[in-house]
């Protein structure tokens, strides 16, 4: 079993969920929070997955020439007037 050190700031929250009755004990908030932190990785797996897809499509879009010109002045414009 890991020993695992916490900020003072991260033993209050987990105090505090467990008064609160959030919780029923400190276990179960770090179980939770692993929990949440395994989906987290898992999702962000796929997403990071789904984005290499999409690039490669796209520079097979760009490598045949199908590709449309796109004008990003207003774009720009507008990013330069809510600076």
């Amino acid at each position: 079993m890991p020993n695992v050190s916490l900020t003072p700031a991260m033993e209050k929250a987990i105090e505090d969920a467990v008064t609160s009755g959030e919780y029923a004990s400190a276990s179960e908030v770090v179980r939770e929070g692993i929990r949440l932190w395994q989906r987290s990785r898992n999702h962000g797996g796929r997403a990071l997955a789904q984005l290499n897809a999409e690039l490669e499509i796209g520079l097979r879009d760009i490598e045949a020439g199908n590709t449309t010109p796109y004008d990003m002045t207003p774009i720009v414009e507008r990013i330069k007037a809510s600076s």
